[in-house]
């Protein structure tokens, strides 16, 4: 087995004698191969809803649009304020291939209007704060250009979406593992994967919905490991919770990881 070569922060190559293929992947030492993150968030559930911070049912969206910051939130969150200062915004632009832009936060205004469009949001974060050890004073959301539809929400002092929904690009495969599934103290509940294939068909016959995986009567965090099957280019994922039992209303956490493969790089 030969020696690998990764470099330290003054570009000098530094010798690892094994590999360690997750580091790897991590590091992106393996140009075909990436590991993406994610979470998902729900803090009151009763009846079934989707496992994202703006609650209910996500708002898929249909169309192409441009993405902003939405209006009315924290003056505090503004580009010369003591909150949040920008967001980053990553998405699938309309070739369903991930793009990322940042937008200046405008506090009670809305922001600008990103550059290009996307049928999807994958994630928004914010990197940049008025204060030493600060974070976003408000929510944030973040909504399409001519709908309105709000399909990204940051939480006050999160600093970053908590959605489970994901959309694989169409260049890649995914491969789903290392689930980590959570329901509030005193309560249990249901959790469903649901997947939408050919998600890029915006006219009939659409993508068809499919239940995936379905765990009942979830108490505490519940982990489970193993790999999915491949998951195809354009495919939504997504999770949702439903109370069984339990006092008030429940809040739920998804967790998981993704590998996601170029498609160059499998054979049918």
């Amino acid at each position: 087995m030969g020696v690998n070569k990764i470099y330290n922060t003054e570009g000098v190559p530094s010798a690892r004698i094994v590999n360690d293929h997750d580091f790897d992947i991590a590091m992106g030492l393996i140009a075909y191969k990436r590991r993406f993150s994610r979470f998902g968030f729900n803090s009151d559930v009763n009846t079934e809803e989707d496992i994202w911070s703006g609650g209910g049912l996500y708002p898929w969206p249909e169309t192409a649009e441009r993405f902003r910051v939405a209006a009315n939130g924290d003056p505090a969150d503004d580009v010369n304020g003591d909150g949040a200062r920008n967001v980053i915004i990553q998405y699938l632009d309309e070739d369903w291939l991930q793009k990322i832009e940042i937008l200046d936060t405008a506090g009670a205004s809305a922001s600008a209007f990103t550059v290009g469009k996307g049928y999807r949001l994958i994630r928004a974060f914010n990197t940049k704060v008025g204060l030493f050890g600060g974070k976003n004073i408000g929510i944030i959301k973040i909504e399409h250009e001519n709908t309105d539809a709000v399909i990204g929400h940051i939480s006050a002092g999160q600093g970053i979406t908590q959605m489970s929904q994901y959309t694989v690009p169409a260049n890649e495969f995914g491969f789903l593992f290392n689930l980590l599934m959570t329901v509030s103290t005193g309560n249990a509940g249901n959790i469903k994967v649901f997947t939408r294939l050919n998600a890029n068909n915006l006219v009939a016959p659409f993508g068809a919905t499919h239940l995936a995986a379905s765990f009942d009567d979830i108490i505490g965090t519940i982990p489970k490991s193993g790999i999915s099957a491949r998951i195809a280019p354009f495919t939504d994922i997504w999770f949702t919770g439903e109370k069984v039992s339990g006092g008030g209303n429940a809040s739920f956490s998804i967790n998981y990881d993704l590998r996601l493969v170029e498609t160059s790089f499998l054979v049918e």
